[in-house]
């Protein structure tokens, strides 16, 4: 028996009944539930969903996800686009709820359910298997989604996390699944979503979905990454449905434009677009859809072109972020290599470049083991000098406080990203730190002089209270399964890191599989600011290296006062 195979008996002995179903296997799960695979009385197999009362910090977030599902309910019936709520229970002793769902395809059996292999099959695993999906297959998915979401948005509710893996097929339709973040319209709700889906004002509004949707739109149809958005495939002009390809691409840049109010004001007019597109309407369709998506974004989108033209096809280390160039073009930046540029979106939410790919400025360290080689940061210790345990590299543009950092590094040894951090003299830094290390990547600790405070593991969601004297780190459940966890991380190549530190609410994300999630709520050692740097550790790392590049950061607002004085520490999924 497996290490998943304990856990799974474990949850499946603490598990509730459900009347008139016999659960059988845990089948997925994510944020603050499990779905598990169950067999009614009648012998069809169902989904059930159980969402538990102690994952969540704060009473307000597990009664918002009830009662979108509770609204939720009926309107999920009167749609074909729609999974089918069937049921719903709830134990407040017991503190939890359920629903019951109709049960998605098989991969490889269709409805033909065999309990013991079922593997539901999801456009994600479709794009797994084909990468990129021809273009008329994606205008029925993209026309099929649009008309779901626009009958979620007519009945006052919000999805608040579209991709790929939420699309998943009944009897061969696409429905839009995953309806436990649905909540209503203008409500204040925790800030959830997945990176790379989310757009820059945050998720919450039908504007939000529809940035969603394209994203999605966007990854079947270019076979991308939608961090590499709005980079359409290389060679995109010499394809044979080339002219199509590019209106779909129009579509999508709409979609996803940075400021809401230049996007699709719904997805029925998203809709009527693709409609015109797949009728082969080119005229109208050019004008309606073209002409919108001018300006910035269909700037950013041929300079994109350029931007892979220009690149060594054998290159497949670029980061997910990296994009155009500026409106301005490069002659005006030249300290800024190709690479190393924020995206125009990630200009437009307001990203900034820390690193410029050719030298060192506005970063302070120990040049015995830092320097820059083909164009990133290096950090390495060929000749074993004796060093205490740390060398840091150390951002001079002043203090940080709430942000997100993104960045990509490759390493064999132990490093880190230090941030809210005092200098202690000799190039070296105390405070809270993203760990990279071997087993270890994802860590969160808070370095100290004498020793580390562990805040949480890899994979583990944890709340830190106590006092300066005595800290307690409770782990309040995962952020991912184990299976994630080792499949997100690559060792040996470039891998991409998002650190969001908001108040008092840090979380960590590596390839998009959030890798640790701490909330300190320990006001004698919370720190609210400090220096953010590069760690390497040269005692041990005798002739091991990391590497840095593609250094971004963009401040945040607070959101959140810490230990409560305004309001609870925002949730993630």
């Amino acid at each position: 028996m497996t290490d998943d195979d304990r856990t799974e008996q474990k949850s499946f002995q603490r598990l509730p009944g459900v009347p008139d179903h016999t659960i059988l296997r845990h089948i997925g799960g994510g944020g603050y539930g499990e779905v598990w695979l169950a067999r009614n009385v009648v012998g069809t197999y169902r989904a059930v969903k159980f969402v538990f009362r102690s994952r969540f910090q704060e009473a307000a977030p597990y009664e918002r996800e009830f009662n979108g599902i509770r609204k939720f309910e009926p309107i999920s019936r009167s749609h074909e686009g729609l999974v089918d709520i069937l049921q719903i229970g709830r134990n407040d002793a017991e503190g939890y709820f359920y629903y019951v769902m109709e049960l998605g395809d098989d991969q490889q059996r269709g409805q033909r359910i065999d309990p013991v292999h079922y593997v539901s099959k999801t456009l994600q695993r479709e794009l797994t298997d084909h990468h990129q999906l021809p273009l008329d297959e994606c205008l029925q998915i993209g026309l099929s989604l649009a008309d779901a979401l626009q009958h979620v948005h007519q009945h006052g509710l919000i999805h608040r996390d579209i991709k790929p893996s939420n699309v998943i097929f009944v009897n061969g339709v696409l429905k839009l699944a995953d309806i436990g973040l649905v909540t209503e319209a203008g409500e204040q709700a925790s800030f959830v979503g997945t990176p790379g889906f989310i757009p820059p004002e945050g998720p919450g509004t039908a504007q939000a979905d529809i940035f969603s949707l394209g994203k999605v739109l966007y990854e079947i149809t270019m076979g991308k990454d939608p961090r590499d958005f709005p980079d359409p495939v290389t060679d995109l002009a010499s394809m044979p449905d080339h002219e199509r390809l590019l209106r779909m691409n129009a579509i999508i840049l709409k979609a996803c434009r940075s400021a809401p109010a230049q996007r699709y004001q719904s997805a029925q007019e998203l809709r009527r677009d693709l409609v015109s597109l797949q009728r082969g309407s080119p005229k109208k369709f050019w004008q309606s859809a073209v002409t919108a998506a001018t300006g910035i974004v269909l700037v950013a989108a041929i300079m994109a072109v350029a931007s892979h033209l220009k690149q060594s096809p054998a290159d497949d280390s670029r980061s997910r972020f990296s994009g155009p160039i500026s409106e301005s073009g490069a002659s005006s930046v030249p300290s800024f290599t190709l690479a190393d540029e924020p995206t125009a979106e990630e200009t437009a939410a307001g990203f900034q470049s820390l690193f410029n790919g050719n030298d060192l400025t506005g970063w302070d360290g120990d040049t015995s083991f830092w320097t820059v080689k083909d164009g990133a940061i290096l950090a390495s210790n060929g000749t074993n000098l004796v060093r205490p345990r740390a060398s840091f590299l150390i951002w001079r543009g002043g203090n940080v406080r709430s942000f997100e950092l993104r960045l990509l590094f490759k390493s064999d040894v132990n490093s880190g990203v230090a941030y809210r951090n005092k200098e202690a003299g000799d190039h070296v830094l105390w405070g809270y730190q993203a760990e990279i290390a071997p087993g270890g990547t994802g860590k969160f600790i808070a370095t100290q002089p004498r020793k580390d405070r562990p805040l949480a593991g890899v994979g583990q969601r944890t709340e830190v209270t106590g006092s300066k004297d005595r800290e307690i780190v409770e782990v309040k459940g995962m952020t991912a399964r184990p299976d994630e966890l080792i499949k997100a991380l690559k060792p040996g190549d470039w891998n991409e890191y998002v650190i969001i530190a908001r108040g008092n609410r840090f979380t960590h994300w590596v390839n998009g599989v959030m890798f640790s999630d701490v909330t300190d709520n320990n006001p004698a050692r919370f720190v609210e600011s400090g220096l953010l740097g590069l760690e390497f550790s040269p005692r041990h790392s005798k002739y091991g290296e990391i590497r840095f590049k593609n250094i971004r950061y963009k401040p945040l607002d607070a959101d959140v006062a810490p230990f409560g004085r305004e309001q609870a520490p925002i949730q993630r999924k």
